[in-house]
């Protein structure tokens, strides 16, 4: 892949942190964004609408009010070990496997990275935290 297959929704990410007071978060808009980016598969504009329903439809799942996404860290939050656990795994699912395209390599990364995730915030991440805010002195009020 290109350092300028990357660039676009690099800039994307940028530009709606810097506007965020100025876009507003749609349900509609997302689902449009990924209409115009399915019609237009195999066509010049497929990757750049495809950049731009990604990068606002994640924006749009993570912070829609309320959203029932959220309900996901009422059992833990995974974020950090999905970030640092995908990667490797996605290699590993290659070595074991061989070449794969993107959609079968996540088929084959993400059960393994979740479950890595999961094991790592229960046995690790969540009492290291507990640890942190015993050893802190209390606030002064």
């Amino acid at each position: 892949m290109a350092f300028r297959d990357l660039s676009l929704p690099f800039a994307l990410g940028m530009a709606l942190r810097v506007w965020r007071h100025r876009v507003p978060l749609s349900g509609l808009l997302a689902l449009g964004l990924c209409g115009l980016a399915f019609a237009a598969r195999g066509g010049e504009g497929f990757e750049p609408l495809a950049a731009a329903a990604l990068a606002y439809g994640t924006l749009w799942l993570g912070y829609v009010p309320g959203g029932w996404i959220r309900a996901w860290n009422r059992l833990g939050d995974y974020s950090y070990g999905l970030y640092v656990y995908a990667f490797p795994l996605q290699g590993l699912a290659v070595w074991l496997l061989g070449p794969q395209g993107p959609a079968q390599n996540l088929a084959c990364a993400v059960p393994m990275t979740l479950v890595c995730a999961i094991l790592s915030w229960h046995a690790v991440e969540r009492p290291a935290l507990a640890l942190r805010r015993r050893a802190l002195p209390a606030p002064a009020e």
